[in-house]
């Protein structure tokens, strides 16, 4: 049997790209379904409505679309939003 250090140091000589974290799966929307949830979320019904909301209600629907899983990239291509922007909506 293994003890708890040697997993340990097992575990630290795995390469980052063979560690999968079962705890958190990720799940991607799809490109409507993530354009379903900014109307539903922001209440807008196109994209440049949703440029003319305050930068604030901006921040909160990036923050709950990424928690729905939607994609930096995603929500710049449906939003037109500046992906740096999008980014720092934490």
């Amino acid at each position: 049997m293994i003890s708890m250090n040697g997993l340990t140091t097992l575990y630290l000589m795995l390469p980052t790209s063979l560690i999968i974290d079962l705890e958190q799966p990720r799940l991607r929307l799809s490109y409507d379904q993530a354009w379903q949830q900014i109307v539903r979320i922001a209440g807008v019904s196109n994209s440049s409505e949703f440029q003319k909301l305050d930068r604030e209600a901006q921040w909160q629907a990036f923050i709950q679309l990424k928690e729905l899983g939607a994609s930096v990239r995603q929500l710049q291509r449906l939003t037109g939003i500046d992906r740096g922007i999008i980014q720092r909506a934490r």
